[in-house]
């Protein structure tokens, strides 16, 4: 009898550290979000190198520029491609246009009758993106870039005195252009990301020696691929 209680004793025992041995080794569930709390963002809390790999993106681009007083301002629509280099480093060719600015005339009497004047910029821009993971998915980045700008003019004509009138006819010219830019991007994912920047340019003349400067404000879609 007491062999056969030892051997159960034994038994159970050994039944017992199995169990408490599996116990311990099993690894634990991955952990969720408690209820009502959405999951991080895709983008936080990795580095650079992880979130931005080398490859092409394309962009399109809206907002409003505000010219100088002899130009007025314009709405503004556009759109690029680009390729990101390293994770700070990307470059894209972009084309804008400006259609509602309105040029100042002047035919020797002072400030004369208003008229159309559209802009047009084919610009090679470069971008530094900051790496700074306290505020991710946000990402700063600052921009400048070189190229064409399309200055076009739409004629008028207008009566000087009760017996003259003058034309002014279009004129449409090409001028160097250069830009620069600071803005910061909100990464929805690594290959999606909503742009809101300042960008200053500088589009030469509209064509008639009025110099055509802007500070713009531009909101963006870049689309990773």
């Amino acid at each position: 009898m007491w062999r056969y209680l030892s051997a159960v004793s034994a038994a159970g025992l050994l039944a017992g550290l199995s169990t408490g041995a599996g116990a311990q080794t099993m690894a634990p569930p991955p952990s969720s979000p408690p209820p009502g709390q959405p999951a991080a963002p895709v983008v936080s809390n990795q580095p650079l190198s992880y979130l931005f790999t080398p490859g092409p993106y394309a962009r399109l681009n809206t907002g409003y520029s505000f010219g100088d007083s002899g130009v007025g301002n314009s709405w503004l629509i556009g759109g690029g491609l680009g390729w990101r280099f390293t994770p700070n480093i990307r470059a894209d060719l972009t084309v804008d246009d400006r259609p509602d600015f309105r040029q100042n005339t002047n035919f020797g009497i002072g400030p004369g009758p208003k008229t159309g004047l559209d802009n047009l910029t084919v610009m090679a821009n470069g971008y530094y993106d900051f790496d700074l993971p306290m505020i991710r998915p946000l990402v700063p980045y600052v921009g400048a870039g070189i190229g064409i700008a399309r200055n076009e003019v739409d004629g008028v004509t207008v009566q000087t005195s009760s017996t003259a009138i003058s034309h002014l006819t279009g004129s449409e010219k090409n001028q160097f252009a250069w830009n620069a830019m600071a803005g910061v991007a909100y990464y929805f994912s690594p290959n999606l990301a909503l742009d809101v920047g300042y960008r200053y340019l500088d589009a030469g003349n509209s064509g008639y020696g009025v110099p055509l400067h802007t500070n713009e404000v531009l909101g963006s879609l870049r689309f990773g691929f």
